[in-house]
């Protein structure tokens, strides 16, 4: 059985030479870090980096090729899947698409992790959920359905839901995307207001560089399934890793442009037998 949460000295999460891939193809290989408490952690990188591998990693879903991954002082993949589920609770999850479940309603997705995980009456749980939304200033909108709010209240109320159960780890895997800068910016006063009150710490996912900028105390880049560098954010901005600058810069790499995928599928003569392009 892990330890009580109440003796865990030092980091809430401990990464240390985690190898992960699915069968027998490699995505992550040889990652370490870690999160201290009340710390904000940014974990950045291009689509297809590793970031979502690790995240699997970290919430049970994705055994790990190699290395370890510990929360709270304990290591999860070396307890069975009955022990993990304590350790697991203590983590929060703002999935990247919001992960609302659509036949309910704001206020019973919210209600759902407490009726699951803890004996509370309906009066109490009617009391956390309404305090949630209106931590993320959307308490009108309780009995609405996740089709009848835009994206960014979608967002929101997957934070609120992510930290009902007062989790000290917040995961939030691309919490921004698909939103405009405005709307974003939104967001991450969401997230930064839950932090600072619950004390959370807190690992995001993320390519929008603005949003990390205003978010992270410290900030890990992935290429290729590596990490390439960390530090603040002006660390990295003085980064002499070519990768480090095309990414901060929004630059396509040499290899990444677009056409360079294509160029040599027309070497040699154009392409043969192509569904739906006639040959000349």
């Amino acid at each position: 059985m892990p330890p009580p949460l109440t003796q865990v000295q030092g980091p809430l999460l401990q990464v240390e030479h985690l190898v992960a891939g699915y069968g027998d193809h490699v995505v992550v290989q040889d990652v370490s870090f870690t999160v201290m408490p009340g710390e904000t952690v940014a974990l950045v990188g291009s689509s297809g980096c590793g970031k979502s591998t690790i995240l699997r990693c970290l919430v049970g879903l994705l055994e790990p090729m190699a290395g370890m991954v510990r929360l709270f002082g304990t290591e999860l993949w070396s307890l069975s899947v009955t022990d993990r589920a304590p350790l697991l609770l203590q983590v929060g999850l703002v999935f990247q698409q919001g992960g609302l479940l659509g036949s309910l309603t704001v206020r019973d997705n919210l209600a759902l992790p407490l009726e699951l995980h803890r004996n509370l009456s309906d009066a109490v749980v009617d009391r956390i959920v309404a305090a949630r939304l209106a931590q993320v200033g959307l308490s009108e909108a309780a009995w609405l359905k996740p089709s009848e709010l835009s994206g960014g209240m979608r967002k929101r109320v997957a934070v609120a839901r992510a930290v009902i159960t007062d989790p000290k780890l917040l995961l939030a895997d691309e919490p921004t995307s698909g939103l405009d800068p405005v709307v974003a910016a939104g967001i991450d006063e969401v997230l930064a207001g839950v932090r600072d009150a619950q004390q959370t710490s807190m690992l995001m996912v993320s390519h929008d560089m603005a949003s990390v900028h205003r978010l992270a105390d410290h900030i890990l880049m992935m290429a290729d399934g590596t990490l390439v560098a960390q530090g603040s954010y002006d660390d990295l901005s003085r980064s002499p890793d070519p990768k480090v600058q095309d990414f901060l810069a929004r630059r396509p790499s040499p290899e990444g442009q677009a056409g360079s995928n294509l160029t040599h599928l027309f070497d040699g003569g154009p392409p043969q037998n192509i569904p739906g392009i006639p040959n000349q």
